[in-house]
């Protein structure tokens, strides 16, 4: 190796020491918005587009420059049940546009209800008749059943994860905790309510749909399980999901009473949304709101209620973001031994058109290769 080279390379070297102890770094501009903690760089795209791979790099030989193509990034999308076909459907988090199935559980569903991303980027979805929670990768293939009957699940609806733990409601009047595949601990809740859904929030505590009889309500629970406070009465509420464009504010779908509910956690009531038979709601980055029926899927103006569109026909169920940072590079020609150091999988590649796909959020890194020069990649996703 030259000494001009050499020189060089050991600037690079020490530039990013340099720039891991002080926390900062500079990269080329990127589309999307950076975040940076811990020297992580995260790359955030909203929309299904084109994203550049950012790096910093030496001149290499002609032949290795121009060394991938075919990028493909898809990060964040919706997921909606369809109890009828018994499909997983995708739709845009800015409009509520269908882009397609991601699962078919033909074979598998009976009445999928709630459909979550879980902690292992795996997908998980509660069936109401089958009394079971499905799991699936994220291309939606089946990989293995979570919980079933044998567990003593029975009637489940909305499911939820805090940190490993699976939190599934069941109208045998229970919330029941897993911490892994059959493993299930004490209830989480088994007060006598009849819970539809559950969702954690930041802090530990849950909000519950209760459906017991005439004292239909949302509630908010303890880190442990224990009533906090009853917010709100409303008949038959099923889905609570975060307001999405109103830090701090929540949103319920009720299927008897007709309406979707903007509230707060001391019950507080924002605005009220008329709605019939309501199952799932979103807030769409548009500001309208998604929200399914026995019917099919319909984007709405908050507060009168006018349908804007229907973007799908069928049994949809509740409405939940998955939002995931992966993205495909297409090796396009023989690039020696690239071992790529601190990445999560300790991932190294000597392959020639095949397509290598990396997830989640990757430490800044320098990335080194025999018979070539050092090249630093963060994360784009």
């Amino acid at each position: 190796m030259k000494m001009k080279e050499y020189g060089l390379i050991r600037k690079i070297v020490l530039l990013v020491i340099v720039c891991l102890i002080i926390g900062t770094t500079i990269i080329p501009s990127i589309n999307g918005n950076i975040e940076k903690s811990n020297n992580i760089i995260n790359v955030r795209n909203n929309r299904q587009e084109d994203c550049p791979i950012p790096f910093i790099k030496l001149d290499r030989p002609e032949s290795s420059k121009n060394w991938c193509t075919g990028f493909n990034l898809r990060n964040e999308f919706l997921l909606i049940p369809d109890s009828i076909t018994d499909t997983i459907g995708m739709y845009d988090t800015y409009n509520g546009t269908y882009l397609g199935d991601l699962i078919n559980g033909s074979t598998i569903f009976s009445t999928p209800i709630n459909a979550i991303l879980g902690p292992d980027g795996n997908i998980y979805v509660s069936d109401q008749v089958a009394d079971s929670v499905f799991v699936f990768d994220i291309s939606g293939n089946y990989l293995y059943t979570y919980a079933d009957g044998t567990d003593g699940l029975d009637n489940i609806r909305g499911i939820d994860f805090r940190g490993n733990h699976l939190f599934i409601t069941s109208g045998d009047d229970y919330v029941a905790e897993f911490d892994g595949p059959h493993s299930r601990l004490p209830d989480f809740i088994n007060d006598g309510i009849d819970p539809f859904d559950i969702l954690f929030l930041d802090d530990g505590r849950a909000l519950v749909s209760d459906i017991q009889g005439t004292t239909d309500n949302v509630r908010l629970y303890m880190y442990n399980g224990t009533l906090e406070s009853e917010l709100f009465q409303v008949n038959f509420p099923q889905q609570i999901q975060v307001d999405s464009l109103q830090p701090g504010e929540y949103l319920n779908i009720a299927f008897s009473d007709d309406y979707i509910t903007d509230f707060d956690l001391n019950g507080s009531i924002a605005e009220t949304t008329p709605f019939n038979s309501g199952r799932g709601i979103f807030r769409l980055g548009n500001g309208n709101l998604l929200a399914t029926a026995g019917d099919g899927v319909w984007e709405i103006e908050p507060g009168t209620g006018a349908i804007i569109e229907q973007k799908m026909t069928g049994g949809a169920r509740f409405i939940e973001l998955i939002s995931q940072t992966s993205y495909e590079v297409l090796i396009t020609s023989l690039l020696y031994n690239w071992n790529f150091i601190s990445l999560p999988f300790n991932q190294s590649a000597n392959k020639t058109n095949t397509l290598v796909r990396y997830g989640g959020m990757i430490p800044l890194s320098l990335a080194t290769a025999t018979g070539s020069t050092p090249t630093m990649i963060v994360n784009c996703g």
